[in-house]
């Protein structure tokens, strides 16, 4: 993932200072190998194309990842570049274009149904309203 990051830092075509100290500093806080460091800095000094890295990442969470950082890296420099502005929009269609909606709402009602059995309530008892709405009832904050 992080290969694909640095090679976004190279969208608008120049890697900034701001840029570079940030993905410095957070290699220098990531467990990574000293061959693994090297390779990160190398693609900082040479661009690499991100669709070379990014059909490794299989994880949605990694991909949602990548869009985080890719978003926070975007704006480092104080400039939102329109070659930047695209790739993550790419980045954020193809992140989620795979994802099951009805399944992750199922999960999350049934993760809410399970809490709030635990906790006594009845998620029966209050599904005519929003999921929020359930939400605060079973926080009691209705």
């Amino acid at each position: 993932m992080w290969r694909c990051v640095v090679a976004l830092a190279h969208a608008d075509g120049v890697v900034r200072k701001e840029e570079r100290d940030y993905l410095n500093d957070v290699f220098r806080n990531m467990p990574l190998t000293k061959e693994q460091y090297q390779t990160l800095l190398h693609d900082l000094e040479i661009p690499e194309n991100i669709n070379d890295f990014y059909k490794y990442i299989e994880e949605p969470e990694d991909r949602a990842q990548l869009v985080y950082f890719a978003r926070i890296l975007a704006f480092k420099d104080g400039e939102f570049h329109p070659t930047e502005q695209v790739l993550i929009e790419k980045l954020n269609i193809k992140a989620t274009e795979n994802i099951d909606m009805k399944r992750v709402s199922d999960d999350v009602q049934a993760y809410i149904a399970n809490k709030m059995g635990e906790h006594g309530k009845d998620l029966e008892n209050k599904t005519s309203g929003s999921l929020f709405e359930t939400f605060t009832h079973w926080l009691g904050r209705d």
